[in-house]
């Protein structure tokens, strides 16, 4: 065992299986892994373009995209 530093607070007995937190307690490295839901993300493909269907939707407009063909989008902001 060896000691952790940190800025405000030194904690002995501990190592490197162990995360030191901010109220100077520890908590287990392994706590922190574990499976990420990113199934609401679109996913790189690694390809140069990459299709996501679907409708754009604003919660804070009334504007309505309904009206757009397939090969159209909606553009607000320039992007440089």
């Amino acid at each position: 065992m060896s000691t952790i530093t940190g800025a405000s607070f030194v904690k002995c007995g501990a190592d490197n299986t162990v995360v030191l937190l901010r109220a100077g307690c520890t908590k287990p490295v392994a706590e922190f892994g574990g499976r990420i839901d990113d199934s609401n993300y679109v996913k790189k493909t690694g390809q140069l373009s990459q299709s996501i269907s679907g409708k754009l939707i604003r919660t804070v407009s009334t504007e309505s995209f309904d009206n757009l063909e397939s090969r159209q989008y909606a553009e607000k902001y320039d992007i440089e």
